[in-house]
Parts: C-alpha cells; structure tokens; sequence
C-alpha cells in the first residue's frame, strides 16, 4: 500500500514480508523479515539492494532513565539483530503517548545503534552466540536428518532448551524436494 499522505493514515495490520536467503557463519539460512516502508528513489524490481527498505516501530515515550535503559538494552537490540541479518539500514521510530498518540519521530541507522547502546550489548556478542547457535542446529540436523526441533527459552531464563517434536506435535515445516534443492550446494560443499 502507497501513502503519499500523511493524513490517509497507516493500516499497523499491513506489511510486507521479504524471504531471504543469506549466509552466516559459513551457514545458510532462508527466512522471512519484515519491511514497512520503501524509499522509492532506491527502490529496485528484482529487490536485491535492501538498501531501499525501512523498518517503523512504535514505542511510549522515553521520559525516565527505566524506559530509556530498556528501550536501548531490549528494542534496540532486537531492532538491531533483525535489521543487520536483512541488510536494512534505517529504522524511524514513533515515540506515543500512553494514550497511543505519537509525538515525534526518531530514524536509527541500523549501523549506528552499537555505538547508541554500547554500555548495554555488544554486536561482537550477538553474532558469535548467533554462529554458535546455528552450528549447534546444523549438527543436530545433520545427526538427524528430517527431525523438527523447538528452541525455547523459559521467561528470563539464561538457558535454551532444545527438544525434538514428534506425533502430532512434528511438522514437516518443508518438503525434502524443497530442501534437497535448495540448500544441495550447500551441504556438497561440506562433504
């Protein structure tokens, strides 16, 4: 949906979802982010330059030294993480009103936020555990080929739990002709 008008209003319910296929960590990953806006003068057809793409949160207004600790320690981070393995550089927030009305707006360049939050989190950190986390997936999905895991963690928990789902809990999330495709380079290479 275009907006050209500020006034025609913005439906939170609409986005549009990109799927990615990039490389981490000599890993392949495919997965879906979520883009909110477009810059049309650098917007391409064939969406290769995520350059174009903008990312839009919304969050209550910053008035104590709580709220901004853990709107750098939490949002940014996570505003960070999301938009660094999608290559999208920039991120306008709209700070609201607990009445919901937004005040003002912030763009956060997706490269500046360790330096914005560097007393709270390291970019160094997430993606090592990022790295270490993959490979610990990698090499259960290797002994089990087929098998569906569920990664979680309990509510402020340090630990993540791994847990294969079988019965009526498995899903087959893609079919083998799917996967034996697409990842078939990958997985000749390491042999």
């Amino acid at each position: 949906m275009k907006h050209d008008d500020p006034k025609d209003g913005v439906d939170a319910n609409e986005e549009y979802r990109v799927v990615l296929k990039n490389k981490i960590g000599g890993i392949s990953l495919l997965y879906p982010t979520q883009v909110d806006c477009v810059d049309p003068d650098l917007f391409e057809e064939d969406l290769k330059n995520m350059e174009a793409f903008v990312l839009t949160k919304c969050c209550q207004e910053l008035t104590d030294y709580r709220r901004k600790r853990n709107f750098k320690r939490h949002k940014l981070n996570h505003i960070w993480c999301g938009n660094k393995l999608a290559d999208i550089p920039r991120t306008i927030v709209g700070y609201r009103t607990d009445d919901g009305i937004v005040h003002s707006l912030e763009l956060l360049k997706t490269d500046k936020l360790p330096e914005i939050c560097e007393d709270e989190w390291d970019p160094n950190v997430c993606l090592n555990f990022l790295v270490v986390f993959l490979n610990f997936v990698k090499e259960r999905l290797h002994r089990e080929p087929g098998t569906t895991f569920k990664f979680d963690r309990k509510a402020k928990g340090q630990s993540i739990y791994c847990s294969k789902l079988t019965g009526i809990n498995h899903i087959n999330m893609l079919p083998t002709w799917y996967t034996d495709g697409l990842f078939a380079e990958d997985f000749k290479d390491e042999s």
